[in-house]
């Protein structure tokens, strides 16, 4: 058997430092899977012997007077003939001994109940001989299920996720393994454990290289990575397409981009913190946990949009909440058959523009746009409806309290115009009036035909004065731009914001995504037998024989 020799002499004393501790790593990474002589002192001599199946290792290091550090590493393998070479101690890591060492592909142990594996583990013994397992999860601040409690407790969402890790992870715990579940928010907070350890690691970072910045450096590089992963994931749930990409350029990420905003003007203005908003929706859901009848219990976040809806009215928004589900029973032939995914509603959205405009006017009033492609092209039951359904989509994203109306009435002949009898007209005004509290700040009727007079005059008959009175004819659009600025006016109109088509497919991306929810609502209805009171028609709808008229907020 022959021999290949390497001896390494290096001048620093950092060098040899390093190179002590890397020997040192070598051997212990296999202290579970292999036998090997007990280490000595390190800077006297390390002299260690580890055996695979035939195969010796000899490592050897001494310590010379003059400050160097000699390595002298010896390999034997046996009926096969050494190749000396020169080894650079850069290049003498870890790629260079599994060259020689057959390391098993996993330790036992490591799988949870389902087959999943932690993201690392450690080759050394971490501490009281265990090694150090890893898994890292980065979970959004702003989602739904955090952002009540995020707002009140900086890193909620981080503290809730290591503890899952921990409760996935509580068989490799009990495998004589050091478990650290390292979780990360995206708007920058952590959970106490990863702060901990990136704390420890920094540590001996500084006392392994004499940088007293290391730790900082190695806290700000997380958080570029953080961030990094922030941007991705948003680029990320677009489609590759120009029209979306066009629109991402523009910053409409979303139909409801920038809430946030627009949250804390409404909860000022309402002199509403997170926190009194937080007890309100526990009043609510209480409450709700005592109505047998209703369907399903809310979400805490869809229980403050209707909180909102309603001034922050106890009363109010429960009997809102109350008809929300209500309204499905008491007029079936509108709710049965409303799905975004069904032919008749996917045929309306692409007969016509009808969409959420992104921009938030005033940071308090969403924009609700409408245009025919052609004339004589739509129904007026569906086309109401997608207005229903984007009101849903208001109700899980949206903070804007306001609505303001834009009917492009170019393509809008009379036939079209006799298609929206009084009781459609009025039984969709009941349904935002009674299920989404009615909040129209102004209605912009463009391009309007001479016919329009009459029906004006029809409508006098039946809005409040007050909801009337914010109903403006327009012969032209020349009025768009003092609504929009040059932007966000769509390039329609003259602006160089997105075009109609780009918005309206914005908006199909958006149902697209709520798809589930509107799956649900299909088999949502109340059950009357087990509601506490008993519901008049003539006193919620107002409809039932009669024409009431329509209040607005």
């Amino acid at each position: 058997m022959r021999l290949t020799t390497w001896e390494l002499t290096f001048s620093s004393s950092r060098g040899g430092l390093i190179t002590v501790l890397f020997l040192r790593s070598v051997l212990l990474q296999y202290q579970q899977m292999y036998r090997y002589t007990t280490l000595l002192t390190a800077h006297l001599v390390v002299v260690a012997e580890i055996r695979l199946k035939g195969e010796e290792w000899a490592i050897k290091v001494a310590y010379s007077q003059q400050g160097g550090l000699k390595m002298s590493v010896v390999i034997a393998v046996k009926g096969e003939t050494g190749i000396t070479e020169d080894v650079d101690i850069l290049t003498f890591d870890r790629n260079f001994v599994s060259s020689w060492l057959r390391i098993p592909a996993k330790a036992n142990g490591l799988s949870r109940d389902d087959g999943k594996r932690p993201d690392g583990m450690t080759l050394v013994p971490w501490i009281k001989g265990q090694p150090l397992v890893w898994d890292v999860t980065v979970v959004d601040t702003l989602a739904d299920s955090y952002v009540l409690k995020s707002s009140e407790v900086s890193g909620f969402a981080a503290e809730m996720a290591c503890k899952r890790k921990h409760s996935k992870y509580s068989s490799i715990i009990s495998s004589n393994y050091v478990f650290k579940g390292l979780a990360f928010e995206t708007l920058g907070p952590w959970c106490k454990e990863a702060i901990d350890f990136i704390n420890v690691i920094g540590n001996r970072l500084i006392a392994e290289s004499g940088d007293s910045k290391s730790k900082k450096f190695l806290f700000e590089r997380i958080s570029l990575a953080i961030q990094r992963g922030n941007a991705a994931s948003i680029r990320g749930t677009f489609p590759d397409s120009a029209i979306l990409s066009e629109i991402f350029v523009k910053m409409y990420q979303d139909v409801f981009y920038g809430m946030e905003s627009v949250r804390q003007k409404l909860y000022k203005e309402f002199n509403k913190t997170q926190e009194a908003v937080s007890e309100d929706v526990q009043i609510i859901r209480k409450w709700l946990q005592t109505q047998p009848h209703l369907p399903e219990i809310m979400t805490d976040i869809v229980i403050s949009k209707f909180l909102v809806l309603n001034k922050f009215s106890i009363e109010k928004t429960k009997q809102k909440i109350d008809m929300y589900y209500t309204i499905r029973s008491l007029i079936p032939d509108w709710y049965d058959q409303c799905n975004p995914k069904l032919p008749c509603m996917k045929a309306t959205i692409d007969s016509c523009y009808v969409f959420l405009h992104p921009a938030v006017l005033n940071e308090s009033d969403r924009v609700y746009m409408f245009k025919m492609k052609k004339p004589n092209t739509y129904s007026p039951r569906e086309l109401l409806m997608l207005f229903v359904q984007f009101s849903e989509l208001r109700l899980a994203e949206d903070y804007a309290l306001g609505d303001v109306w834009i009917m492009d009435l170019a393509n809008f002949t009379l036939n079209d115009s006799l298609k929206m009898t009084p009781t459609i007209i009025v039984k969709i005004f009941a349904i935002y009036e009674k299920v989404f509290s009615l909040r129209v700040r102004a209605v912009y009727l463009l391009n309007t035909p001479s016919y329009m007079s009459s029906i004006l005059a029809f409508l006098k008959t039946l809005l409040k004065p007050k909801l009337f009175s914010r109903i403006h004819v327009h012969q032209d659009v020349e009025v768009l731009k003092e609504i929009f600025s040059d932007d966000i006016l769509p390039k329609d109109y003259g602006g160089s914001g997105p075009s109609l088509e780009q918005l309206n497919d914005l908006m199909k991306v958006k149902l697209e995504e709520f798809q589930d929810r509107f799956d649900q609502l299909d088999q949502m209805r109340v059950d009357e037998s087990l509601r506490p009171e008993k519901l008049v028609n003539n006193d919620i709808l107002g409809f039932y024989g009669n024409f009431k008229k329509l209040d607005v907020d």
